[in-house]
């Protein structure tokens, strides 16, 4: 066999080694506020953001769902088919917190979900289990870092 057929078998394994690996894994980062960190499943493409972390029951107390954004935007966020209520950390392009949306309810009806918004445009959201920002003591202007 060439060496270049091995080594694009190679490339192929560790490639898909790869997907396996992240795709077990899906709490693959973990974002910190200031001293608390949190380990976060990625909204990285259009159908996970619209999902988001609807239909589920719960998340763990350390972990979230962060959503990124290629470049600044003023993202709309809604608890459409959500079961819990969460708190909405927005994360601007200084990689500070630049507000939060606290307690936001899961709707009693889909087709009356209100929608929020960002005061100003961001880069990142982040969302968590509903009261941990207080209990935490998360406030804007808060740095945010990848760890």
């Amino acid at each position: 066999m060439k060496k270049s057929h091995i080594s694009l078998i190679a490339v192929f394994i560790l490639v898909v080694i790869g997907w396996i690996v992240f795709n077990n894994n899906s709490f693959s980062e973990q974002i910190c506020i200031e001293k608390t960190c949190f380990n976060v499943e990625i909204a990285d493409t259009d159908e996970k953001k619209i999902l988001g972390l609807g239909n589920r029951d719960f998340l763990e107390e350390k972990e979230g769902m962060l959503f990124p954004y290629p470049e600044k935007s003023a993202p709309g966020f809604w608890m459409k088919d959500m079961r819990f209520p969460i708190d909405i950390i927005w994360i601007n392009l200084e990689m500070k917190v630049s507000g939060i949306i606290k307690d936001f309810q899961p709707c009693e009806s889909n087709e009356l979900c209100p929608v929020v918004y960002p005061d100003e445009e961001i880069i990142y959201v982040l969302e968590i289990n509903s009261g941990l920002s207080e209990r935490y003591g998360i406030k804007k202007e808060n740095i945010v870092y990848f760890k």
